[in-house]
């Protein structure tokens, strides 16, 4: 069974049909999806939600175990608590902008539900390099867990904090651009040892133990702004072989 029509309209259907058996839902209008709107649709494999939806209420996809895709438009703000609990399937999430993606709060109720890798599609394509603009200060937790498919982050200076967990499970990600204590971040929170490359864009420091163990990094360049390098902060980096610094002799 496939629903398509405004939020309220679907949910009423779904209640009274046998939701066991709806596999695709179109969201075409309305403000919010309430909360267990869609909760037990265990068949539901598709869910598409259109621009005007602003929040998604808990535990409104609950249980939806066959769920594998979502499109997620940039007019949500919010994401209930546990929305979508239960969905062990869910892997491609679709989405149209890198700030709203950023501006919505309770991303982890979605993303740390579901396959341990993901594919997140920004434009319909597959995200491998995730630039994130001046427009957005935080990165919000769990906003990239588990896609497995980003080899690269770009971070905008504006930036002034990482959520926890926000590039936990990229576990490929390669090279890391930014201000430096969120390229620390970001290493941490990755797989440390995958990290081949580090640009530090902004700030004054590296904090003690900044890459410690990301024994894969091969390239650190690091802006003249930067005075001061913490104790351990490249200890363990047994591969790294280039350290361009871009300040004069006397500034090193």
């Amino acid at each position: 069974i496939k629903i398509t029509g405004p939020s309220d309209a679907v949910s009423a259907v779904a209640i009274q049909c046998d939701s066991t058996a709806i596999e695709e839902i179109i969201i075409t209008s309305g403000t919010s999806i309430t909360e267990y709107a869609f909760s037990g649709c265990s068949s539901l494999t598709s869910v598409i939600i259109g621009n005007g939806v602003t929040s998604i209420g808990s535990q409104a996809f609950q249980g939806c175990k066959g769920l594998n895709s979502i499109t997620i438009p940039d007019s949500v703000t919010s994401i209930g608590s546990s929305a979508f609990y239960g969905c062990s399937n869910l892997r491609d999430i679709s989405l149209l902008n890198i700030v709203a993606w950023c501006n919505i709060s309770g991303l982890e109720n979605l993303m740390r539900y579901g396959t341990s890798s993901k594919n997140l599609y920004l434009n319909n394509e597959l995200v491998t390099s995730v630039s994130i603009p001046d427009e957005v200060t935080v990165i919000p937790s769990y906003s990239f867990y588990g896609c497995e498919s980003i080899v690269s982050v770009i971070i905008s200076d504006n930036v002034t904090s990482v959520g926890g967990a926000a590039f936990s499970g990229c576990t490929v990600l390669t090279k890391i651009i930014g201000p430096s204590d969120m390229v620390s971040t970001v290493a941490k929170q990755c797989n440390s040892t995958a990290v081949e490359e580090i640009v530090i864009t902004s700030g004054t420091s590296i904090g003690d133990s900044a890459f410690s163990s990301c024994s894969g990094l091969i390239s650190v360049t690091v802006l003249d702004s930067v005075t001061s390098i913490g104790g351990s902060a490249f200890n363990g980096c047994s591969s790294l072989t280039s350290i361009i610094f871009n300040g004069t002799k006397e500034e090193w």
